[in-house]
Formats: C-alpha cells, structure tokens, sequence
C-alpha cells in the first residue's frame, strides 16, 4: 500500500454498515481541524470534497488547510463525488453477508421499519439485496474488479482495516495516520437485537 502523505488531502471511504459512525467520532477526536465530512445528513449540508472547495480550503486566509480528512459515503456520482485532488485513502472493510444482514436489522431496530419497503424478512431483503447492490462500484474512483483490485488497493489506499477485527484497526490506523492520542470511544449503531436468527443458507446464496 502506498505511504501516508500528511500534507495531502485523505479520504475515509464509508462503506454502508463498516462501523463507519464509530469511526468517524475517532477521526474527528484525532483531527478535530482537519476533519471535514463529507455530507452531513443532520444538517442538510451540501458537499464539503469539490475541486473549488479544496482549493478554498487551501487558500482561505484564516486557517489554511492544504490536507484536510474527508469522511463519508462515496460513490462517484452526483453528492458522494470522490474528491478531484484526493490520492489516497483509507476505510474498514466487512463480510458482505454481515452488512446486509446488519443493513435489514438497522432498519428494524433503528428505524422502526423495514429498510426497504416490502422486504419484512432478514430473507426477503438478503434475496433481494444480493442482485441489486455492489460494493467494487463505490470502494474507489475506480471500477473494481477479480483483475485489477490489488493494484487499485495498492496504488491508492494507505491502509484497509476489518470490523471483524475493529480495535487492531484502530491501532494500525493510528500508528499510519501518527496519531498520539489515546482516547477510546463507545461502538454507535450497535444492532441491539443480536440474538436473531438468521438461516446459515443466506450466506451461501449470498456468496
């Protein structure tokens, strides 16, 4: 993977379900002048990671910031836009089974309602959700695939963490970024209802 460049702007790539909430109270805590995020929701703010506002950023008279974090959903298109002079990044993977499990039982137990309307089972939406959504599209600028995706993670992020394995992620994550700051924060967003099944041949159809 490539080396961490300080003084160039880094992009925390938020996949949908990947304790991206978690993260992102890490990132601002270790940051809190360079953080930037990408959308917020909550506030209906507009894109923060354009061209024009990068070189604002970098120019504004008060407080320039030529490497500012960006932190959000990507996708390439419309409001989740990669940022134009961002060349490197950094995210946290997670079994795609578990995500869709974890995205049916965010809409439940968060929401009140199904994610997806007219999807009330766990099965329902792993059926439906396995041919309609795919990660390779919005991990990177690039389009991914079975032949280019080590040169693709190589050439552009400076670390991939697991959530399987979330607190020695944070620790590469804070030994690649130098960051000295100790602090540890609670898990957001955590399924409540851990106890529910979910049939074992899903993840076989899934995969």
């Amino acid at each position: 993977m490539k080396k961490y460049n300080e003084n160039d702007p880094l992009a925390y790539v938020h996949l949908f379900k990947t304790a991206g909430t978690s993260l992102q109270l890490y990132f601002i805590n270790w940051f809190p002048k360079r953080y930037i995020p990408h959308r917020d929701f909550a506030l209906e703010k507009k894109i923060e990671c354009t061209k024009e506002n990068i070189e604002f950023l970098k120019n504004r008279t008060l407080n320039p910031l030529p490497n500012p974090i960006f932190f959000g959903h990507f996708n390439g298109t419309g409001d989740y836009t990669y940022p134009d002079e961002c060349s490197q990044y950094i995210t946290i993977l997670r079994d795609p089974f578990d995500i869709e499990v974890s995205a049916f039982y965010y809409g439940t137990d968060t929401l009140n309602r199904p994610y997806c309307e007219g999807l009330n089972t766990v099965e329902d939406y792993i059926l439906f959700s396995d041919f309609h959504y795919s990660f390779t599209k919005i991990f990177t600028k690039e389009i991914i695939t079975m032949d280019n995706y080590k040169d693709v993670i190589h050439r552009n992020f400076i670390a991939i963490g697991s959530l399987k394995n979330f607190d020695k992620s944070l620790e590469l994550f804070k030994n690649i970024l130098n960051v000295q700051n100790p602090i540890v924060l609670p898990h957001r967003n955590v399924r409540k209802n851990k106890s529910s099944y979910v049939p074992e041949y899903l993840r076989e159809i899934h995969r």
